[in-house]
């Protein structure tokens, strides 16, 4: 009974992982399109949508209770069995799907740093290259002028 509660945990984190991923795809290439190349924005979703699902099944499923269960002695694994009941099934499936969730926001919320900090990095550049434009105009500007 713990392989089935471990497959159905691994399946419903999934479920939700995939369907985030699915459902965050416009938002997230929205906002990346405003700092990032088309190309690199298309790669870049591609890659966080992945990270969305790795990281929700892994934090999802609930892979704890299937090694106390394999790990435990004959008498304990039957107190174990004994102990699935629909109660403890529905806190499982509700502590994987709160756990999937989980996972997916801290990812993104490092995943929202590293972009907020792409852009702070960009737009500090910026004026070194405003100024490096201005120097070569009036450089051309007084090469015109000297002729």
């Amino acid at each position: 009974m713990f392989v089935v509660l471990f497959l159905v945990t691994f399946l419903v984190a999934f479920g939700i992982s995939s369907g985030v991923a699915w459902a965050g795809k416009e938002p997230i290439e929205g906002i990346l399109h405003h700092f990032f190349s088309p190309n690199v924005t298309a790669a870049m979703s591609k890659y966080l949508r992945l990270a969305m699902v790795l990281i929700g099944v892994s934090s999802g499923a609930r892979i704890r209770i299937l090694e106390e269960y394999i790990n435990a002695s004959a008498a304990t694994k039957l107190q174990m069995t004994d102990a699935l009941t629909q109660e403890f099934w529905v806190v499982e499936l509700y502590r994987t799907a709160i756990t999937t969730v989980e996972g997916i926001l801290w990812l993104l919320l490092l995943f929202s740093l590293v972009v907020f900090a792409a852009f702070w990095t960009m737009r500090k550049s910026e004026p070194n290259q405003q100024q490096v434009s201005e120097n070569r105009s009036r450089l051309q500007d007084s090469k015109t002028s000297a002729d």
